[in-house]
This record gives C-alpha cells, structure tokens and sequence, in this order.
C-alpha cells in the first residue's frame, strides 16, 4: 500500500510538470534589442540668476505688497488739481540661492515630437512649444513669486518655454545601426533650488495730477527705504526642458 501511494504521488508530480502555461497569461520578456537607451541631445534651462533689491528700485517699478497709501495733500480745482499720498510698501529681495539637488522630479510633459526612419532626414510639419512654471513649496504672495522668478528664471512669471521649429532638421539612426527608427521627445525635467528672500519697506511719495476731474499723470518716488533682518527660506523646483530620443526597432 505505501509502495503504491509513492507512485501516485510520482505521477501527480510528472503531469503538473508536463502541463502547458495558458500563452493569454503568459508576459513575454522584454527583448532589450528592441529599444536603445535614452540619448539627450538638448537640455534647456534658465540662463543666470537675476537678483532683486528694496534698495534699487526705479520710479514707478515699485515691487512689493502695499500696505497703506495715505493722502498728504489735495490742493487746486476741477480744473486742476493735485493729489499727494504717502504710501507704504513691504518689499522682498534676493539674498542668496543655490541649487540643492539635479533632476529632483520624475520627468512630466513627456511630448513625442517626430520619428525618422533608419538613414533619412526629416523636418516638423509644424511648431511645437514646450513650457513649464517654477513651483514653490510654500504658498507665498504674488510680489515674493515675481521675486523668486526673476531670481531664477529671469521672468516675473517664472515661466520657461522652448519652441520647436520647422526648421530644425532630425536625422534617423546610420544604415549600419541594428534599430529602423529613432523616435524624438521633448520632456520637462527639474532641479531643486533653494532661495532666501529678505524683508524691507519702503516709503513712497505718490503724486497725482488731474484735469477736469480726470486724472491725467501719476508718479511715485521713493523717499526711504529699510531692510528688515528677518528672512525665509523657499524650497523651489526649477524646470528644465529636455531634447531626447530613444532608437527603436518598428515593425
């Protein structure tokens, strides 16, 4: 009897070896011949670091968070009048940043622009613009924003485009490659900066002209200006557009 329990056993063991995989189920390994590695050709980021102070600021480029704007004078007629306030402004500058970590994000905006075949040569059929706006960790006001782009990107949106042309020729892999197409992409990549902004004010003189009621001409100088020593730090992912392309074998 145990003799012929050990060949029951035997014979379940041989028919589970023996019995086929449902091909529906089954995930075919990756062929790596497939697909070359990623080949970056381009990488676009901001050029430079702008700088921002309470200290320099032109007439009528006032950058800051108003906080009170009070009329000191109001004299003449409905013919012509003058209207001067005393206005007062937090301001924010630039005292340092410095760049923490590459590519601290996973790229986005992974946009496929063209494939060319193996030896041949090929044009966009039309333009393609890719862009991206700084994000900050902290929820901060416009005037600390328009601060922080300049600084970084050298625009008050804190936005970086790049525009594919129609002009820009894309070549396909050489005859002699092993893959049939090559596939071009453009992506957004980023970078983590930190930047330490500074607090001030600064007291302006606004003065008003109107003619018949209407107002005609407006100028604000600065009076004075105080840099205060408190400060904060803001975390910032910069980004970067990136030119890539992968060579490929398409059936």
């Amino acid at each position: 009897m145990e003799q012929l329990k050990r060949m029951l056993i035997t014979c379940l063991l041989l028919a589970s070896i023996a019995t086929p995989v449902n091909a529906s189920s089954a995930t075919a390994p990756a062929n790596p011949s497939d697909q070359s590695p990623m080949t970056i050709h381009e990488i676009y980021r901001p050029q430079g670091e702008g700088t921002s102070s309470s200290n320099n600021i032109s007439p009528m480029q006032i950058k800051g968070d108003l906080r009170y704007c009070n009329k000191t004078k109001d004299t003449g007629s409905w013919f012509l009048r003058i209207v001067e306030h005393e206005c007062k402004y937090e301001t924010h500058r630039t005292m340092g940043s410095k760049l923490v970590k590459y590519d601290s994000k996973p790229m986005t905006n992974q946009v496929m622009l063209i494939s060319v075949a193996k030896g041949q040569s090929q044009r966009l059929t039309s333009s393609v613009t890719q862009s991206k706006t700084i994000e900050v960790s902290q929820s901060v006001s416009a005037s600390i924003f328009e601060v922080i782009s300049s600084s970084l990107t050298q625009t008050e949106t804190g936005t970086i485009s790049k525009t594919y042309e129609v002009s820009t020729e894309y070549t396909g892999p050489d005859p002699s490659s092993p893959y049939n197409s090559r596939d071009y992409y453009s992506a957004v990549g980023y970078d983590q900066n930190e930047i330490t902004i500074g607090y001030g004010d600064i007291i302006t003189q606004r003065v008003e002209v109107y003619m018949n009621n209407k107002l005609k001409k407006s100028s604000e100088v600065v009076k004075s200006t105080h840099d205060s020593p408190f400060h904060s730090i803001f975390t910032v992912q910069v980004p970067k557009i990136l030119t890539y392309s992968v060579d490929v074998n398409r059936q």
